[in-house]
């Protein structure tokens, strides 16, 4: 099961790895991986720390010390591997969907996007990231990971209410109705009082 894990992980590894630069290098999305602003610091400082963890993880599994492991059991690890995958299916959807008007900083432009995966909830980039952080302790049966996930959804949080802020300066009225017709921020809202 762990062999499987590390595969998939440098799969997505290496998928978010040509995204970051193809961003640095402005062929893709807006904004900057590369940000002094806000939470992107945060951000990016979490997830370069994660993603060294995470390949020391793959790499030199034997030297991980033993008491960073939850001690899971094969099926729990199996379970967080699909549903971790499933998270990233989420984080590749949006991301696509958004197309050029995705933006790593909370920067003004591009378009309004209520398709695919923004018709059932406002941020579904945010919403992987809370599948992802506790299907990747799961996968990995390593506490540090999951924290470092853990942190960098939560660190991602925090920017919600700031890019809603955004959203309503740049498209006003549009993005009112937007928020009336999709009420979830980062849940899908499942109960209606219609």
């Amino acid at each position: 099961m762990d062999t499987l894990v590390r595969v998939i992980l440098i799969a997505v590894y290496l998928l978010a790895l040509r995204l970051g630069i193809k961003m640095t290098f402005k062929k893709a999305g807006r904004g900057s991986v590369i940000s002094t602003k806000g939470f992107a610091v945060w951000r990016t400082f979490i997830l370069s720390v994660l993603a060294t963890v995470s390949f020391w993880w793959i790499v030199l599994p034997s030297s991980v010390p033993w008491f960073f492991s939850v001690g899971l059991p094969d099926y729990a690890k199996g379970l967080g591997l699909i549903f971790f995958t499933l998270g990233w299916v989420l984080r590749v959807w949006s991301q696509m969907t958004m197309g050029s008007a995705w933006s790593a900083d909370i920067s003004s432009g591009g378009r309004l996007v209520t398709s695919g995966p923004y018709s059932w909830v406002r941020h579904p980039m945010y919403t992987s990231y809370f599948v992802i952080a506790p299907t990747l302790l799961a996968a990995t049966d390593n506490w540090l990971i999951g924290s470092l996930a853990f942190s960098y959804a939560l660190v991602s949080l925090a920017r919600v209410s700031k890019e809603e802020e955004e959203l309503l300066k740049i498209f006003e009225a549009q993005y009112a109705e937007y928020r009336q017709s999709v009420p979830g921020a980062i849940c899908p809202k499942i109960f209606s009082k219609d």
